[in-house]
């Protein structure tokens, strides 16, 4: 009945459903992926409603909804996220805004400059402290960074818009494994100790990875904070349908041609096709650290570590949202 009625987009009735499912079994974790789903996916349409019944003579008026409040309370603060599952293109993308926005240059260091103009919610937690910019379509918003499954939730905040960056969930496992391997996060691997994703291909274990992750989708280091890859991507991707200020890109088409996949930018931000050319040169140019964070940075680099049949095992298994998110010709 919840699904029923989520994809009639009835959500106050599909929230209702979900909640007594999850009476009956709160184990389905499914369920409670969903039930957040509608929740965001209400709370934008009741946003939307009052931008629809609202006589607009401004584009400001498009943000800021939520910016009124009482004398004793904290004003609310608008932030555009720039959300994405771990590993998936998200620091990438900052650098490119930082630039665009934010004017972040060589003359100081780059990477700083990122954090402090685009903070990163699960480590800096400084987003009520970042700079605000005015465009035509949004006065004073602030940037930041997020993994979380859904808007962030935090209070004062009022989520403008946003960019959703995904990519293919092998790539992001592959991934996964090299960063915990050159942060030192041994409790990931399977013996406790560090393992580079070229050692688990030599021995046979990365299998077991992907075996394990090919359950549910799911990795260990990053679930309390982003759910699972299928639930994360499904969140987004339907606050998204809903949310006039959002942009949907998928990772391996970042890689393919950058700039046709963020002309968007220049409706969202006020921006000219060169500034955004300038600003995807300058993120190239610090986005290559000779495979440390940024490892390989390539499409489809899971077929250098994984076996065919296990590769053709996954899609198979996943082909439905696979072929939806436009990887059907990864077969």
């Amino acid at each position: 009945m919840g699904r029923a009625f989520a994809h009639k987009q009835q959500w106050e009735t599909a929230i209702i459903n979900y909640r007594k499912a999850i009476d009956i079994n709160p184990s389905i974790q499914l369920l409670h992926s969903s039930l957040n789903h509608a929740i965001q996916a209400s709370q934008v349409k009741q946003k939307s409603t009052v931008v629809t019944n609202k006589v607009i003579t401004n584009p400001k008026d498009l943000c800021g909804l939520d910016a009124t409040s009482s004398p004793d309370s904290k004003p609310s603060k608008n932030i555009f996220w720039i959300a994405s599952y771990p590993k998936s293109g998200n620091t990438w993308m900052r650098y490119i805004l930082a630039h665009l926005l934010f004017g972040a240059s060589e003359r100081e260091d780059v990477r700083k400059q990122v954090g402090q103009t685009i903070p990163d919610l699960h480590y800096h937690k400084n987003v009520f402290d970042a700079p605000e910019i005015n465009f035509s379509r949004c006065s004073k918003v602030a940037f930041a960074k997020t993994h979380t499954c859904g808007f962030p939730d935090l209070k004062t905040v009022n989520p403008v818009g946003f960019i959703y960056i995904y990519r293919h969930p092998l790539d992001v496992l592959m991934s996964a494994i090299n960063y915990c391997y050159i942060s030192g996060h041994k409790h990931f691997f399977h013996d406790h100790r560090l393992h580079s994703p070229e050692e688990l291909k030599q021995n046979g274990k990365i299998n077991w990875y992907v075996e394990r992750f090919m359950q549910d989708l799911k990795i260990d280091n990053y679930y309390k904070m982003s759910n699972t890859w299928l639930n994360h991507v499904h969140t987004w991707l339907a606050l998204a349908e809903h949310h006039p200020m959002s942009l949907v890109v998928k990772y391996e088409d970042l890689l393919d041609n950058t700039f046709e996949h963020l002309k968007k930018l220049s409706d969202l931000f006020d921006k000219t096709d060169n500034e955004i050319k300038e600003a995807i040169e300058f993120s190239h140019e610090h986005t290559n650290d000779g495979g440390k964070f940024f490892w390989k940075k390539k499409s489809r680099n899971y077929e250098n570590y994984l076996e065919p049949k296990l590769i053709d095992k996954f899609n198979s298994k996943y082909a439905d949202v696979l072929s939806k998110l436009g990887y059907d010709n990864f077969e």
